[in-house]
């Protein structure tokens, strides 16, 4: 069966590459393809997703939004990480029946961490992971982020 992560980068898709190439390393030697979006972009998420059965959605910031949305709409992912999500809490939320994996940084200052505390409690099927020492970017931390992005999808 091939599995399938989708990488998908907030309103600053640079902002998001050293994260992003840390879990495509924790990914490297594993039956699991790699698909990063260039943008965080509805359309470009639907268009490369649409055909693929067995995917797990991975946002970051504004991209968690995307991932959200898109789960909502389609129904058709398997996980969602959501990364420092920039989104506000919504009861729709709750039709979400996935797992969901919530990491966010205790230093972040663009999104603090409280968002991600309070959007937990929206999610029927959500743990949350606090990076401690660590900012919006996880500067400092990426690998160890990625590793527990890659344990939580491998228990899965």
């Amino acid at each position: 069966m091939e599995k399938t992560i989708i990488l998908v980068p907030g309103a600053n898709p640079e902002a998001a590459k050293p994260i992003f190439t840390a879990i495509k390393e924790s990914f490297r030697n594993t039956d699991y393809e790699i698909l990063e979006l260039e943008h965080a972009d509805q359309e470009e998420l639907v268009t490369k997703a649409k055909n693929i059965r067995h995917k797990i959605l991975i946002g970051k910031s504004y991209g968690a939004t995307i991932a959200i949305d898109f789960q909502l709409k389609y129904k058709n992912s398997e996980a969602l990480v959501l990364m420092a999500p920039a989104v506000g809490a919504s009861n729709r939320f709750k039709e979400i029946n996935i797992p969901i994996l919530l990491a966010h940084g205790t230093e972040d200052s663009v999104i603090p961490i409280e968002n991600s505390r309070n959007l937990k409690k929206y999610f029927k099927n959500c743990k949350l992971v606090e990076i401690s020492n660590t900012d919006h970017g996880f500067g400092g931390k990426e690998k160890e982020t990625a590793e527990v992005i890659a344990n939580w999808i491998f228990s899965l």
